[in-house]
């Protein structure tokens, strides 16, 4: 029964509560629960029990539940406590049970939820990484200071693709030691380069080297070397190479 002034003052409150202690018989079934104002008060505009109630002796009358002394959460588990007529101590205990089982619960799932996060923040964090530092993102980012004519940071990033095996930045680092672009020239270290370009099959490598032994750029005057690099990289479709080929194919005649 939801008491407060102004259901003491309904008839139809009443008539429910007289039927159900007259008739049925049942007033110890009564569980009042007290919203507002304040029971068998002098003052009727804050009296929230009905006249069914007031009438009953003091030993019949049901023990009220007054939600502003026990709170919402506190007034709701004593009405289910009396409606299941479980002690109200055991009652709370096993409520207070369940509320920690349920944090745990949620605990837990929070913490696998973190751990996930934190997966999906590492596995894109690393892919930012691989991003920024692989090879071939290294030889880009040199590529772009080279043509702004910025060799030192260019050399720089090439040298980094190139300790991971990039043959286009081989190759770059070979052509810079060639024309001596930010560094000193070094056709010895050119070869080196090129080298190492043109045994992963990197065309222009092979056609640097071509260039190389057909001037004698740091290594003996060759021009069956030259011809040997030059056709690795027309077999490729280097332009440049199939040119070279046919000037030395022309000479011949």
């Amino acid at each position: 029964m939801i008491c407060s002034p102004s259901s003491a003052k309904s008839e139809y409150v009443n008539d429910e509560v007289e039927y159900f202690i007259n008739t049925l018989h049942r007033e110890d079934k009564i569980i009042p629960l007290i919203v507002g104002g304040i029971p068998r008060s002098k003052d009727e505009s804050i009296e929230c029990f009905p006249p069914a109630i007031l009438a009953l002796d003091r030993e019949r009358e049901p023990l009220g539940i007054d939600m502003k002394i026990f709170g919402r959460d506190g007034a709701f588990l004593r009405v289910i406590a009396a409606m299941l007529r479980l002690n109200f101590t055991y009652f709370k205990n096993r409520e207070d049970e369940e509320r920690k089982r349920r944090l745990k619960i949620f605990a837990s799932f929070a913490a696998v939820l973190a751990v996930m996060l934190g997966m999906i923040v590492w596995y894109n964090f690393d892919l930012i990484n691989q991003a920024l530092y692989s090879p071939l993102s290294q030889f880009e980012r040199g590529d772009i200071y080279h043509k702004k004519g910025d060799y030192a940071n260019a050399i720089k990033l090439y040298e980094k693709a190139a300790a991971q095996g990039n043959v286009y930045a081989l190759n770059n680092l070979g052509t810079m030691y060639k024309n001596g672009k930010g560094v000193k020239q070094d056709y010895l270290k050119a070869k080196e380069f090129y080298e190492k370009a043109a045994v992963q099959n990197n065309a222009h490598a092979q056609c640097n080297l071509g260039m190389m032994y057909l001037h004698g750029l740091g290594v003996p005057q060759s021009s069956d070397k030259a011809i040997e690099y030059f056709t690795q990289a027309a077999e490729q479709g280097h332009e440049d190479a199939k040119s070279e080929l046919q000037k030395l194919s022309q000479q011949d005649k």
